[in-house]
């Protein structure tokens, strides 16, 4: 456990890698997470790994407040987006399945 502290307080106290790594959650942010696909969406639809992501956020809360504020932004805009793929998949689902009954009918 103290060489996770350890690492964790070389990488917070390095001012370029901290910068670097706010810039790279903004992008996320930003671009990725609403474009999540597929494969986020199964990553991330895991309790374990929702676990995971909350406990990176409380640990990043200890080095750096403007990190964790990031994470936890990136955290909910990503389960919003998995929320609206799931959505759209489920009504895109719906549609097929009325459009296959009017097919049957016709």
């Amino acid at each position: 456990m103290n060489s996770i502290s350890n690492i964790a307080e070389q990488f917070f106290s390095s001012p370029t890698a901290t910068i670097s790594f706010q810039i790279i959650l903004i992008i996320y942010i930003a671009i990725v997470a609403p474009m999540s696909a597929d494969y986020i969406t199964s990553i991330m639809d895991n309790y374990i790994a929702k676990i995971i992501f909350v406990l990176l956020i409380l640990g990043a809360t200890v080095y750096s407040m403007p990190i964790a504020l990031l994470l936890s932004i990136a955290f909910i805009v990503t389960l919003q987006s998995i929320n609206l793929y799931k959505v759209m998949k489920s009504r895109d689902g719906f549609r097929n399945k009325e459009n296959q009954s009017v097919d049957r009918i016709v």
